[in-house]
């Protein structure tokens, strides 16, 4: 159901596109919407799946589609709403990647990041809105990460 619905709208925003080629949020809009469709298949393959490799390459296939909808999103945004930073559409597409399983070889690589990240996000909101970020929300998955550069850069658990 959600996979024909997104099969649609992609088919009326690519044809959109196809007729106005200066249209490239239509465009963008389109690889979002077969994305998602994408997605969904995956997701019906990961609850097929007979066997926990074949739950492991479902899963990995399924990073693919999820970045092409989170690329397409923010171009998509950038585009047609004419929003947002273009460092910040770097940012967002590139953060799925930060964290590599091979973390061993780039010690302190997460706090790196996030300090850096902090640091341009409370510049950057100074210059634009007049005053400083008072409060950032992030979340580490704890069956996952220790939340290791969160302690490092001091980050207060609120919940338990």
């Amino acid at each position: 159901m959600v996979a024909s619905a997104c099969l649609t709208l992609a088919l009326g925003s690519g044809l959109v596109w196809c007729r106005r080629r200066e249209a490239r949020a239509h465009a963008l809009f389109a690889l979002m919407a077969a994305a998602t469709a994408l997605v969904a298949a995956c997701e019906l393959w990961l609850m097929r799946a007979e066997t926990t490799g074949e739950l492991g390459v479902a899963l990995r296939w399924l990073h693919l589609p999820v970045w092409m909808v989170i690329v397409s999103l923010v171009g998509f945004v950038r585009l047609h709403l004419r929003a947002g930073r273009l460092w910040l559409g770097w940012v967002v597409n590139n953060s799925r990647f930060l964290v590599l399983p091979e973390r061993q070889c780039y010690p302190n690589l997460a706090s790196r990041v996030l300090a850096l990240a902090l640091k341009r996000l409370s510049a950057d909101w100074q210059e634009h809105w007049g005053h400083p970020v008072l409060f950032v929300e992030s979340y580490a998955d704890e069956s996952k990460y220790p939340g290791t550069s969160y302690r490092a850069r001091g980050v207060l658990k609120r919940w338990a």
